[in-house]
């Protein structure tokens, strides 16, 4: 089946600078299981600080996996959106989440 996205979920929701956050993102529902997934800060793909557990398989004999990114936001975390990508062979192109954080206004 298609990959099913869920929104990014953001831990704790508001962001604050220089205190660690977790944002995560799940994918269900897709078949085969061979899958890639990315997390983008703006335009540079993240590597550091991502876990990924999965794919497992659900009890629809689809199969499911979860990611989590953690980052400390600073002030260049301002204003720059986060992408949770998905690359799967029923798609014809990736299908992404887009989040941006709620940090305090730079003055």
């Amino acid at each position: 089946g298609f990959p099913k996205i869920a929104g990014i979920f953001l831990e704790p929701s508001d962001a604050e600078y220089g205190s660690m956050m977790s944002l995560m993102c799940t994918v269900t529902d897709f078949y085969p299981e061979d899958i890639s997934v990315k997390w983008y800060n703006g335009e540079e793909c993240v590597t550091d600080h991502v876990l990924t557990e999965g794919p497992s398989k659900d009890s629809n004999g689809c199969f499911r996996l979860s990611s989590v990114f953690k980052l400390t936001p600073t002030a260049l975390d301002y204003d720059k959106p986060k992408f949770f990508r998905v690359f799967h062979e029923t798609l014809r192109n990736s299908i992404e989440k887009i989040v941006y954080l709620k940090l305090p206004g730079m003055h």
